[in-house]
């Protein structure tokens, strides 16, 4: 009596779509599972990022003296404030988030490192300082050899040249002595001594020119 072959080699076709089916379900279950823990993971790792930027800044700000309520002035950008960092011993390397969506940024106001969402827009460009191409000033009549106190324009140079807001506004410190337009225009009303103070609209920096007019 012949014997039948009872054993098989390999898979029919409806049993490897029945385990490819099975296969993607488990796959559908895992992997949104797996995207959460490596967010998780990322978020700890950004948390861990922060608190080394903060520790080390606090440690930098030990060394220096604070102008302008920042303690990174004049520095501009991230990567310049994270390389000082390094450059003092008290940073590895420069810190970037796991989050793709996500940067670290320093806040001024608060004197803290920050994590917030990436923006589409051209980042934000800090003003660092304001000067005037006259830090002094004396007017007088022709008698007195001067030039009958004609008006004189101040001009206010704002860096760095490409800041992304170069506005100024202007003001003196008695206008009873001395006016200021908004185009640092100045006119002189009666002898004495004034300020006019040029003050950037970002960052509130100044530059001053003192004025004395006498006739």
């Amino acid at each position: 009596m012949k014997k039948s072959n009872s054993g098989r080699k390999g898979f029919t076709l409806v049993e490897i779509i029945v385990v490819l089916v099975i296969l993607a379900l488990l796959a559908a279950i895992a992997i949104p599972s797996l995207t959460g823990y490596i967010r998780k993971a990322q978020k700890a790792n950004d948390t861990v990022n922060l608190h080394t930027l903060n520790s080390a800044t606090t440690c930098y700000r030990l060394n220096k003296v604070i102008t302008n309520n920042d303690v990174f002035d004049p520095l501009t950008t991230e990567n310049a404030r994270m390389q000082a960092l390094i450059s003092e011993g008290f940073l590895e390397q420069i810190l970037i988030s796991q989050q793709q969506d996500v940067q670290y940024v320093w806040h001024i106001p608060t004197q803290k490192w920050l994590s917030e969402p990436v923006s589409d827009s051209p980042p934000t460009i800090a003003v660092a300082s304001v000067s005037l191409n006259k830090s002094f000033l004396i007017v007088s009549d022709p008698a007195n050899g001067g030039d009958n106190a004609s008006p004189k324009t101040l001009l206010a140079t704002v860096l760095p040249v490409n800041a992304s807001n170069l506005t100024v506004t202007w003001s003196s410190s008695d206008t009873a002595i001395a006016t200021v337009d908004t185009n640092g225009v100045v006119r002189f009303v009666k002898p004495g001594n004034v300020v006019i103070t040029a003050t950037s609209a970002d960052g509130s920096k100044t530059a001053t020119c003192a004025v004395r007019t006498q006739w």
